[in-house]
């Protein structure tokens, strides 16, 4: 069977003359294309021939001309002179509205500048305060009621920089704070009992946040932070006037030997600087023995008690004996000795106890027994005054300690002195006999505890106890523990007594 197509037939012929004749015609075809290079000479060109009639200058140079460049120039610049101007009008408007606020600003600034000098032509004369009376507190409050606004500012001036608790003397003087606190406690002045002073107090602190109960807390703070400055100043003024001469007052004596000027010092007021002057200056005056001259070392310690009659200086012969005898003679115990420096002497006889019994001793042994001779509080006897008092004491039962509970009360000053006087020789563990009787001392605790009648529930005979014995280092944990210490040894001492 004979298959499909050309593969099992003729071969196709080849057509290379087919080709060679189209090439020919091809050439004969580009033969008869006439190419616009080629120049024809039998056409004639004229000399005279405008560039504008072939083709225009925009054409030629492929740009504007030099006019629409310099219109279109002048256009931009136009555009933006435009675009500056309104930048620069925006920014004078913002100018003159800023301009504005400000004339408006120190406009209302000058006003409250204006009220404000109207207030100070009102401002409180400076002798208003501190309120050194329960007078003036009175009046004070009174003129608060009227104008309150006007102390309010004042008191905000007033507190700064520091506030209330380090400028509260500014308000009241040290006397008042110690007889004032905040709600009229043991029968102290209340601030709460004069209401516009403290309303005006309260207005001037308050501030975003300040609850009255933070202006009560800060109010009693101030009060016992400036009682125990007060305290303290106090103490600090009555021990320097006790404590003896400085060491550098005793070189007059010198100078008083060089001059021969043999008399006292009237214009110093110590007596014991007077008396001790005077004999240094006869000692610095006499001449000295010879040098195996018996001193009062070697006398004392030979005992020979006879005058030396070859020394011809009286007064170191008196000193001399007087030293051996001091030192041949045994001390007593220390204790009596304690109990003899704590018993201060009369006034008039103040030269010879600062001299004769401080003779042989140090200065500490001097201003230890001197510590509690004080200008204000000093009584060398028990005056008429506090003897009243004394028979209420010691305390036999429970109602006779109610009953001096409400005598305290109401005068609670004569009693601390009173008991400053009984605490003289000790301290309460020593002398808790002088205010309770046994029967009711074992009956008896600090805190209550075990059913017993609790001391600190009598307030006002507590606070005076503690009153009569504050000082510096003395403080309130000092005097509990040693009203606890009391009590016990009572209770000891008395059961021993018993057993005997």
């Amino acid at each position: 069977m004979r298959g499909r197509g050309r593969g099992r037939g003729r071969p196709r012929k080849s057509n290379v003359a087919g080709q060679e004749r189209s090439s020919d015609n091809n050439h004969l075809a580009f033969d008869n294309y006439e190419d616009p290079l080629d120049f024809d000479e039998s056409v004639k060109v004229k000399n005279e021939v405008f560039v504008d009639e072939i083709m225009p200058e925009c054409e030629v140079f492929g740009m504007m001309s030099s006019q629409d460049l310099l219109e279109d120039q002048r256009r931009t610049q136009r555009g933006m002179i435009a675009i500056d101007e309104r930048n620069i009008n925006e920014r004078l408007g913002s100018l003159e509205r800023k301009v504005d606020f400000l004339i408006n600003l120190h406009v209302k600034i000058l006003a409250r500048v204006d009220k404000l000098c109207e207030d100070a032509k009102e401002v409180v004369e400076p002798t208003e305060f501190p309120i050194k009376s329960k007078e003036e507190l009175e009046i004070m409050d009174e003129k608060i009621a009227n104008a309150p606004d006007k102390y309010i500012e004042l008191f905000k001036v007033l507190f700064k920089p520091d506030g209330f608790e380090k400028h509260i003397c500014r308000i009241f003087n040290d006397e008042m704070v110690i007889e004032m606190n905040f709600d009229g406690a043991c029968s102290k002045l209340g601030l709460t009992n004069y209401a516009n002073l403290n309303s005006a107090l309260f207005e001037s602190l308050k501030r975003e946040g300040f609850t009255y109960g933070d202006y009560r807390k800060t109010v009693r703070s101030a009060f016992n932070k400036t009682k125990n400055r007060i305290y303290k100043s106090w103490t600090r003024r009555r021990q320097a006037k006790s404590a003896p001469a400085p060491a550098k007052r005793a070189m007059t004596p010198k100078e008083d030997s060089a001059t021969g000027d043999e008399e006292e010092d009237e214009s110093y007021e110590n007596p014991e600087y007077k008396t001790t002057s005077k004999k240094r200056s006869i000692e610095k005056s006499t001449p000295k023995p010879a040098k195996r001259a018996m001193t009062p070392k070697e006398d004392s310690a030979t005992g020979d008690e006879e005058e030396d009659e070859s020394y011809e200086n009286p007064e170191y012969k008196t000193t001399s004996k007087k030293r051996s005898i001091e030192k041949s003679t045994p001390k007593p115990a220390k204790r009596v000795m304690v109990e003899k420096e704590k018993s201060p002497p009369a006034l008039d006889d103040a030269d010879e106890f600062e001299v004769d019994r401080f003779e042989d001793s140090s200065p500490m042994d001097f201003v230890k027994a001197n510590l509690d001779i004080l200008e204000d509080d000093y009584e060398p006897e028990m005056s008429a005054e506090l003897e009243e008092l004394t028979v209420d004491f010691p305390i036999k039962d429970k109602s006779q300690l109610e009953a001096v509970e409400k005598k305290i009360s109401s005068n609670r000053e004569k009693y601390v002195r009173l008991f400053k006087f009984y605490l003289k020789s000790g301290s309460f563990e020593e002398n808790c006999a002088s205010f309770f009787d046994g029967s009711l001392a074992v009956d008896m605790s600090y805190d209550g505890l075990g059913s017993k009648t609790a001391f600190s529930n009598y307030v006002h005979f507590n606070i005076a106890l503690f009153e009569s014995q504050k000082s510096d280092e003395f403080t309130y944990e000092d005097y509990k523990k040693s009203v606890r210490n009391g009590f016990l040894k009572y209770k000891k001492w008395r059961r021993n007594d018993k057993k005997k």
